[in-house]
């Protein structure tokens, strides 16, 4: 018999490291911290939530195991919906239990074992979706990517096979393959040949190594201590120090941004994101 399902106002749902702060809980997870994806909002506010959150009950609360993301998307999606006087959305969920090591290992194991399609795989899927609906907006929302993700897996799909093959077998990435797909098919041929080509070389193969001294001068003229990286936890607190009133204003700007994800327009690390999301995307 399969396990029930229960629907949710996704405000009752509680995601331990977002909503209360346990530390000792089975249920922490970096992931609580997440910005929300707004390309998951639209999709829920269209096609609702299609794959049940896991929780667990303790104590007369409901606790998000594995969907956090789902949770907080559906948030703001319920909010909108409210506001415009549509129903809003509700979170269809499915109660696990046992003992913490069992609840964290089903949390772990949800995240880590799934494998998302390749990108050649989601290009064949959202032609057929255009073919069935004849609406690029309406595919990019189901796939929760833009349009222009959406145009360039068409260009990358009308691509030559070999190019196919060479993406599969992880000899060159999707980029590269969109970019040999304008060119026509035999150029595409002879450009892929000479990218293989240029990637079996020796010296691209076999990179001559740096001498045992040489790495080990460099490694102890370095006197500064490796930071460990930015988490947003640490940033906030930082953004409020003289450390950080002594930075020129365009760094602290960027600091900034890496914190909301708001820049001036126009500022530098604002068209860096938006170019990279757009080749990360197309990738």
């Amino acid at each position: 018999m399969s396990r029930e399902v229960k629907y949710y106002d996704p405000t009752t749902l509680v995601i331990i490291g977002l909503d209360r702060d346990e530390e000792s809980s089975p249920l922490n997870d970096e992931r609580s911290e997440w910005e929300v994806d707004e390309a998951m909002v639209r999709n829920i506010m269209v096609y609702g939530i299609q794959q049940p959150v896991l929780v667990r009950k303790e104590a007369g609360s409901t606790y998000v195991v594995d969907g956090r993301q789902r949770v907080k998307a559906a948030r703001v999606a319920a909010l909108r919906q409210d506001g415009s006087g549509e129903f809003p959305t509700k979170v269809p969920c499915i109660e696990v239990t046992g003992d913490d090591s069992r609840v964290t290992g089903i949390m772990i194991s949800t995240n880590e074992i799934r494998q998302d399609d390749d990108i050649l795989i989601k290009a064949a899927k959202a032609a057929r979706l255009f073919d069935m609906v004849g609406d690029k907006e309406e595919v990019a929302l189901a796939f929760g990517r833009s349009t222009k993700t959406i145009d360039n897996w068409a260009k990358l799909l009308a691509a030559d096979p070999k190019v196919h093959e060479a993406i599969r077998d992880g000899k060159i990435s999707a980029a590269v393959g969109i970019t040999l797909s304008g060119k026509s098919r035999q150029d595409q041929i002879v450009a892929l040949d000479q990218i293989l080509e240029g990637a079996n070389s020796p010296a691209t193969s076999n990179p001559t190594p740096k001498a045992k001294n040489q790495s080990s001068s460099s490694s102890s003229s370095s006197t500064t201590k490796e930071h460990p990286g930015i988490k947003k936890g640490w940033l906030r607190k930082a953004l409020k120090t003289e450390a950080f009133q002594a930075l020129p204003i365009e760094e602290q700007e960027t600091l900034e941004w890496i914190l909301s994800g708001h820049a001036p327009k126009g500022h530098w690390v604002d068209t860096f994101a938006f170019d990279a999301d757009s080749e990360i995307e197309g990738s």
